[in-house]
């Protein structure tokens, strides 16, 4: 169950080290003979409410954690795998989108850039097809918020534009 952070606020370090642990556990959980998912949906839940309550700067320390962790199991041969993880990641996608980038703060860039760096590096046509339906729908959606993400999601669009599997469908 999930703790309300204005009951047990923790500290910036302490978040982080929170985060690092949730990391750990979350691996161990989707290496089970089948995965399992828990701690990935606890991680979002973190994820998500941090966002909300911490300046963006601390937000950006926390995805920075949880994103290695992301590209890894994005990668997975594992589709089921790799898609629970995309789906974690377009989930955040919808409140983060919607948030205020500053000029210095390229906030966006950083966060959708993950989708690049899964899509690179998976060689499954299935997931990287996944991914292209995921920044079809933000376009869709955001596009007049994505700001700085529009360079990751043109590198996702250019790499599936050198895939000609990807371009027969």
């Amino acid at each position: 169950e999930c703790f309300q952070y204005e009951q047990f606020p923790l500290p910036r370090e302490s978040i982080k080290d929170f985060v690092h642990a949730l990391c750990g556990i979350t691996t161990e959980e989707m290496k089970e003979k089948p995965p399992r998912y828990t701690m990935l949906h606890n991680m979002e839940t973190v994820a998500s409410l941090n966002m909300e309550v911490r300046t963006m700067v601390v937000w950006r320390e926390i995805w920075s954690i949880m994103t290695s962790l992301f590209i890894q199991f994005g990668q997975s041969e594992n589709i089921d795998i790799a898609k629970n993880i995309l789906n974690v990641i377009q989930s955040l996608s919808t409140p983060f989108l919607q948030k205020e980038e500053t000029s210095k703060m390229h906030h966006k860039g950083t966060f959708l850039i993950t989708y690049y760096e899964i899509f690179e590096t998976q060689e499954n046509m299935e997931v990287k097809a996944y991914i292209l339906d995921i920044v079809r729908y933000l376009i869709e959606k955001f596009g007049d918020k994505l700001q700085s993400g529009w360079e990751a999601i043109m590198q996702v669009l250019i790499g599936s534009a050198q895939q000609p599997k990807l371009i027969a469908k």
